[in-house]
């Protein structure tokens, strides 16, 4: 079966037909309840090809799919593909992150036997050669956090089981009571950004306004802020979205769950304060005000920041978590320099589409 499946929302054609007995009914999206399907359908030993969201193995709403597609192929093999502004799509005018699947029928469900891809960016140029340079890799531990997560070789698996070991996450406190807290950008394209300040955004008909991918959190006690600032500004922590995320929306759920804390008594803690408080100054000191005009709100003006032109001091960062999280050299040299062609040429400015 090889199909480009509707990606509907299944509240918005509940009111024409209902399906009944779908185990991924709670997925909530046509093409979950499909795929489903094309499980029933196809004899042992037939194959499935579909394009689906890249959403459908990183999510939490998808976990049921997620849990069907392991049970129901192998080998099943997942390759992902980026999206406008990172830099190039799969479809001319289709925006959307996408996953293709492939997979066997199969009845043997005791061995995992699932391959998937990193997250495949590239340039119009190198499209005509965008299928020879998928590299599958095996997971021997197919889902993590209700995902199949997004992993190219042996070195970045290496990464992501140094990662995950550590058991005490990121601890969040839902309560503005405490005063620690950072603002994070929740739209990625190829940079992490997180704040201890706020950047301008202003018009003349509302003043200052809070931008709308701007986002609050407050840390719980005990928790240091530029620590956290620190780690959610690394390149670590990207490819860690990467990896685990559907690569454009940074939740909750991806800043929660991302494997770091670190002793208060821990020599690195004043490293990575240090270093957060001299990023912070940098993207202030390089940041550019755009000036723009609109019939609605009159004259606006935008703070950007661009974390490129701070690498180095992100680089130092990693330098420093790499120490953490017992790092090779080649590991570390992995991170830093993950998908660095893309991530260092041009941004898309988002925010303001």
């Amino acid at each position: 079966i090889i199909g480009n499946p509707p990606y509907v929302e299944y509240s918005k054609v509940k009111d024409e037909y209902a399906i009944k007995g779908y185990v991924t009914e709670s997925c909530g999206n046509l093409y979950a309840f499909l795929t489903e399907r094309c499980g029933v359908l196809l004899n042992t030993s037939s194959w499935i090809g579909l394009i689906v969201p890249t959403g459908s193995i990183s999510s939490e709403r998808m976990k049921t799919l997620q849990t069907e597609l392991i049970a129901n192929f192998g080998p099943l093999y997942l390759s992902h593909y980026s999206a406008h502004g990172c830099p190039s799509t799969l479809f001319e005018g289709a925006f959307l992150r996408l996953t293709i699947i492939c997979g066997e029928k199969s009845l043997k469900t005791i061995k995992q036997n699932v391959f998937s891809s990193k997250y495949m960016k590239w340039y119009g140029a190198e499209r005509l050669h965008l299928f020879q340079m998928i590299l599958y890799h095996h997971l021997p531990d197919t889902t993590s956090y209700n995902s199949i997560v997004k992993i190219e070789n042996r070195i970045a698996h290496s990464i992501w089981i140094k990662i995950t070991k550590q058991d005490t996450l990121l601890k969040l406190s839902g309560s503005s009571l405490n005063r620690q807290y950072f603002y994070y950008y929740n739209a990625i394209l190829h940079w992490m950004k997180a704040f201890d300040f706020l950047p301008r955004s202003f018009n003349e008909r509302d003043g200052i306004i809070h931008g709308s991918h701007y986002k609050e959190f407050y840390l719980a006690e005990k928790s240091s802020q530029y620590k956290v600032i620190a780690a959610l500004n690394s390149n670590l922590f990207y490819l860690w979205f990467v990896m685990l995320s559907n690569c454009r929306d940074l939740t909750v759920r991806e800043i929660s769950r991302f494997p770091f804390q670190l002793p208060e008594e821990n020599e690195l803690n004043s490293t990575l304060e240090i270093l957060a408080h001299k990023l912070m100054k940098d993207y202030k000191d390089k940041s550019t005000l755009k000036i723009r005009m609109q019939k609605t709100t009159g004259r606006m003006e935008l703070q950007e920041i661009d974390p490129r032109l701070s690498k180095p001091i992100i680089d130092e960062i990693d330098t420093v978590l790499a120490s953490h999280y017992g790092f090779t050299a080649a590991e570390l040299d992995y991170i830093i320099n993950y998908d660095i062609k893309y991530r260092m040429g041009k941004e898309l400015d988002l925010e303001h589409e």
